[in-house]
């Protein structure tokens, strides 16, 4: 497994700097409005998820060049669980570079600084949700059949954009122990799909 992501940080070098430089470019949401913050939330390790394994994704899905990496020493498996060890990479970056940019943003404006730790949990439960699904339709069908998933995203932030201040509110109202259950349940799901991936 290490050999394999050592093969995806060589092979993939450019789309992830392209990937910071377009999430830390994104982050600039938060100078906007403090509302925006879970927008950039959903979005940052969103976009660092699309350059990298979306790429990946779309370099991998010719049959010849998937039936060429499963005749190494490597199996569906490794492939599968690589995807998802980078896509929690692409998570903690992009909730980093959305968090920093905030706290700068913070900062500049002189407003009341502080992170939700809720908040910043359920955002992670959806990016892993996002990404999990992206990621078994893609060895479940092909590339081409994932695409349909941007709008899924796309949806998820009109709502998060149009009700982000209700949704804090409510996140605000809630305990951070159901909260971390969730992302434990949700962690636990993650596992199961992508098992059941690497069978198929």
């Amino acid at each position: 497994m290490k050999n394999l992501l050592t093969k995806y940080i060589l092979l993939n070098k450019k789309n992830i700097m392209f990937g910071v430089l377009a999430t830390v470019f994104y982050s600039f949401i938060s100078f906007d409005e403090q509302g925006f913050y879970p927008v950039a939330l959903l979005m940052c390790p969103s976009l660092l998820f699309t350059f990298v394994v979306g790429k990946m994704c779309y370099m991998e899905d010719p049959d010849a060049t998937q039936q060429f990496l499963l005749s190494l020493p490597i199996t569906k498996r490794d492939l599968v669980f690589e995807k998802n060890i980078v896509s929690y990479l692409c998570i903690a970056a992009g909730v980093a570079i959305a968090s920093f940019m905030k706290f700068l943003a913070d900062i500049i404006m002189k407003r009341e600084f502080g992170w939700n730790i809720n908040l910043i949990i359920i955002f992670i439960v959806l990016s892993i949700l996002y990404n999990t699904i992206y990621i078994f339709l893609n060895y479940k069908f092909d590339y081409s059949k994932v695409q349909f998933t941007s709008f899924i995203l796309v949806g998820i932030m009109v709502v998060v954009i149009k009700f982000g201040n209700d949704i804090i509110n409510t996140i605000n109202a809630s305990g951070f122990w159901m909260f971390a259950c969730i992302g434990i349940v949700t962690m636990a799901l993650n596992y199961l799909v992508l098992r059941k991936t690497a069978s198929l």
